[in-house]
């Protein structure tokens, strides 16, 4: 994948990619871009704060057909993770749940088999 590709372009690959191999990939849009001034874009951030979104959560939840759950979370190549996002990880970790930093299919498909669901 080169550069020029977005997260989102290497999300979407991802999502195809885990769908052709069988599992089901929910988005979670912890990074929308809000609309609005920066006063409508706070009062909208604290909004969904309220409603349960976490700053650093991970991009995708994934599931396979035996009751496995896992979470990717989608980087451009080169990108790094936040503070909330290793906050995040870290704290996945500790409750033994499967997490991953996911830049392409291949570190998808390495994924899949460290978490022996291929």
């Amino acid at each position: 994948m080169t550069d020029k590709q977005t997260e989102r372009m290497i999300q979407r690959a991802i999502i195809a990619e885990l769908r052709r191999l069988g599992f089901w990939a929910v988005h979670v849009p912890n990074g929308a871009q809000l609309a609005g001034a920066a006063s409508s874009r706070a009062r909208q951030m604290n909004a969904l704060k309220g409603d349960g979104l976490l700053v650093g959560f991970p991009d995708l939840i994934v599931f396979n057909n035996i009751g496995g759950i896992g979470f990717m979370e989608v980087k451009r190549e080169g990108g790094k993770q936040t503070a909330s996002q290793i906050k995040v990880q870290n704290w996945m970790a500790l409750y033994g749940h499967k997490y991953a930093v996911t830049r392409s299919i291949l570190d998808v498909n390495d994924t899949l088999k460290e978490w022996q669901w291929i």
